[in-house]
């Protein structure tokens, strides 16, 4: 009950303050139901249900850049959220989010985001040997979103949620989230009507990606020595650009685990076969300003362990100077987030 109290003055506060604001930002207010789920379905029995309030600030940038003009000027926003579980042994969730929303038509609209969440009731305090999904207080999350504004002040979304440490504590099963939102928001950054754009005289058709994404990781062998382990992802892709701002193509990465090599390592212990990932998978990346997202699908074609699904998935965000590129990413398999990388890379 307190922390409905502290959230409702919160809200209360920032309407206040904010109801005169026009332009080109604006504030939106959430109620959410919905439901956690564990990352792994064999636990189906722990699907609990969820409710909460979020409070989002969005500004939209109006120029003339042909990312702008393209893409019918997106929305960049931050998010603050809270969802109460009062089944989860893991305890409730805040979220603190950074988000991008794009315009699908005059009443439909997307929206991708990226942050950290905390846990009032995570592993790494409670040591609750039932908690297998949630081990730290600061988790990644990543939110998927798409809304419909039948009015101007009015909201519907669905969204898809997915929080994890990314094996940085143990463990690490990791929560989705499916929910729908009903908000207000108290004012509309409109988005202006544009025509045809033309594409700028110059623009590159293709080029070659070659990225390397160190990390660290915490090893499923809790018997090992060491508490983290290294681990380096190497990527060489080709992608076509389709206009300035949107590129497809595919990639081969190679993923090197020390902590599966420390575990091949010990004599006797035939787990892990080689130390390596190889996987392929097509790759999307899309562009707003110096800013890009890049994500792609694919399949694992060896594997260090058996793997019960061997699919492969990589999203990104990353700030390009040049042709060179820096930025932060995850790296999962199977939907579950092994590592957090960062990465630094060329396009040639």
């Amino acid at each position: 009950m307190k922390h409905w109290v502290v959230i409702m003055a919160a809200v209360c506060g920032l309407a206040t303050a904010t109801r005169a604001q026009q332009g080109g930002t604006a504030w939106e207010f959430n109620t959410n139901l919905g439901y956690a789920m564990p990352n792994d379905m064999r636990y189906i029995k722990d699907v609990i249900l969820t409710y909460g309030i979020d409070a989002a600030w969005f500004s939209r940038p109006v120029g003339n850049e042909y990312w702008q003009l393209k893409r019918r000027f997106p929305a960049f926003g931050v998010k603050a959220s809270y969802a109460a579980i009062p089944k989860g042994v893991y305890g409730d969730r805040f979220a603190l989010t950074g988000l991008l929303r794009c315009p699908l038509g005059k009443h439909l609209e997307w929206t991708l985001g990226a942050g950290l969440s905390f846990y009032t009731k995570p592993y790494s305090l409670t040591h609750d040997d039932d908690n297998g999904y949630i081990g730290s207080l600061v988790n990644c999350m990543v939110d998927l979103a798409l809304t419909c504004r039948p009015t101007t002040h009015t909201m519907l979304s669905l969204r898809f949620l997915h929080s994890s440490n990314g094996m940085l504590y143990y463990p690490n099963q990791g929560l989705n989230f499916i929910q729908l939102d009903l908000g207000y928001a108290l004012s509309r950054a409109e988005v202006p009507d544009v025509g045809p754009v033309a594409k700028p005289e110059g623009f590159r058709r293709n080029e070659f990606v070659l990225a390397v994404a160190p990390g660290i990781i915490t090893p499923r062998e809790r018997w090992l020595s060491r508490n983290y382990y290294p681990t380096y992802n190497l990527t060489l892709g080709y992608q076509r650009y389709h206009t300035p701002t949107f590129a497809y193509g595919g990639c081969v990465d190679v993923w090197y685990n020390f902590a599966h090599q420390a575990v091949m390592e010990r004599e006797g212990n035939t787990d892990y076969t080689v130390p390596a990932y190889v996987s392929v998978m097509p790759i999307m990346e899309s562009f707003y300003g110096p800013l890009s997202i890049r994500a792609g699908m694919g399949l694992t074609v060896v594997a260090s362990e058996k793997v019960r699904l061997p699919l492969y998935e990589r999203v990104g965000i990353y700030y390009n100077f040049g042709r060179a590129f820096a930025g932060i990413g995850i790296n999962a398999h199977g939907g579950q987030i092994e590592y957090v990388e960062w990465t630094l890379g060329l396009r040639l």
